[in-house]
């Protein structure tokens, strides 16, 4: 009988350390996966930030490097060229972003002639001129 009981004592000190064992490997494996993702997370941010300060920073009013083909982008932009295109866009926008002026063509039964060729699609009628300066018959 003293047997049966020293066995059974033992079981229950091996299910003991065995749960034990179990509960701070998973306590570990917790904090191992909080440095983890805090140290990530930091690194992530140094990253963004170092990123950010090489390209110039982002704070208002100072020097900011363009490749050259956002510069040549930028002087085009800014041309009386580009200004133009802004007004055609701005004044055509209802048309033009959902290529509505396609329709105007076929409901206004407009032909295109291109060297004696005539078109009857793939091209719009377009406003290049402000409302206030537009000018419409009675």
């Amino acid at each position: 009988m003293a047997n049966i009981n020293i066995a059974s004592a033992v079981n229950s000190l091996v299910r003991q350390t065995e749960l034990t064992k179990v509960a701070t490997s998973a306590r570990s494996l917790v904090v191992a996966a909080g440095v983890l993702l805090t140290t990530l997370g930091v690194g992530a941010l140094i990253g963004s930030i170092r990123v950010l300060w090489s390209q110039g920073g982002f704070v208002p009013g100072e020097a900011v490097h363009l490749t050259q083909e956002q510069a040549e982008a930028l002087r085009w932009a800014t041309s009386g060229e580009g200004k133009f295109a802004r007004n055609l866009m701005r004044w055509n926008s209802d048309s033009l972003t959902n290529l509505e002026c396609k329709k105007d063509v076929k409901r206004l039964g407009v032909t295109l002639a291109v060297a004696a060729r005539p078109a009857t699609s793939g091209f719009c009628t377009i406003w290049v001129e402000p409302v206030e300066k537009r000018r419409f018959s009675n």
